[in-house]
């Protein structure tokens, strides 16, 4: 059933959005002000409180309402060094990422791996409390790669559950700073 859905969608688009300097500017300016992400130098995945987010960045409002998204969950991820191979846990299927800062000199790569791989590799349970694959364990050389973008900065709508993985290239200023949002009608049909 995974396979099937992982092959009849494409792992990403780009997504137009006139508005995206204005986005960055306040989705930083309330990371700075209104949680403790940069004082305690958190990292990685770190969930908000969605609605004064989009309170304080009504632009972000406008831009699900013009494309017909429920927002569910918005977070960031603050990375100061590789994003290992993973997949999200369902429901997750199709999530839209906004580049904050700091993210040229990185690699977003989606993977394709055959069927058999996937379901002999190993489980392990994330910091979430799911179950998800050990993508880690499987060799390099049973991965292809699907897709890649580098300097992400344009949003994006992504397929989560194909393996994926974020590379530092050559960025040399950190932390690099995307904001994630899942949807309660998730956009899967833009990935068509």
């Amino acid at each position: 059933m995974l396979s099937i859905i992982m092959n009849n969608l494409r792992p990403f688009i780009e997504l137009q959005c006139d508005d995206l300097d204005i986005i960055q500017s306040k989705v930083l300016e309330f990371l700075t002000n209104r949680t403790d992400i940069f004082p305690k130098k958190l990292k990685n995945w770190q969930f908000l409180d969605t609605r004064p987010l989009l309170q304080h960045v009504p632009e972000l409002q406008r831009f699900f309402m013009k494309n017909h998204l429920v927002v569910r969950d918005a977070a960031v991820t603050v990375l100061y060094e590789d994003l290992p191979l993973h997949v999200d846990q369902l429901p997750v299927i199709a999530k839209i990422n906004f580049p904050i800062d700091k993210t040229q000199g990185w690699v977003n790569r989606w993977y394709t791996v055959d069927d058999a791989v996937l379901e002999n590799c190993p489980k392990f349970t994330n910091e979430f409390g799911d179950e998800i694959p050990a993508l880690g364990t499987i060799p390099k050389s049973e991965l292809k790669l699907a897709a890649e973008i580098k300097d992400l900065d344009k949003p994006i709508v992504f397929h989560s559950l194909i393996p994926h993985e974020v590379i530092n290239l050559t960025a040399t200023e950190f932390p690099r700073i995307v904001a994630s949002f899942t949807f309660h009608n998730q956009p899967v049909d833009l990935l068509k």
